[in-house]
């Protein structure tokens, strides 16, 4: 877990597994006034898993959270990187 203070606010990043990531889990977070702001996954052309099948977009719609892809080129195979 990281952070980060500065004059107003708390910022902190923590590792989160998405595909276990809930309702349930984001109000344990505000127990402790921790607000989750963004989630970021793994999501491009070939791996759509968060978003189609586990939900995640929905889940992070009605939380007000921004999902945030990383790696959209599915790691280099959508390069031509490797072949």
């Amino acid at each position: 877990m990281r952070s980060h203070q500065s004059k107003d606010d708390l910022f902190v990043g923590i590792p989160l597994s998405y595909n276990r990531f809930t309702l349930g889990q984001s109000r344990k977070f505000s127990a402790f006034c921790v607000g989750i702001v963004a989630l970021q996954v793994q999501y491009s052309l070939l791996s759509t898993y968060p978003v189609t099948t586990l939900g995640l977009k929905e889940v992070c719609d009605r939380l007000g959270i921004q999902l945030i892809a990383y790696s959209p080129l599915a790691l280099g195979l959508l390069t031509g990187k490797y072949s």
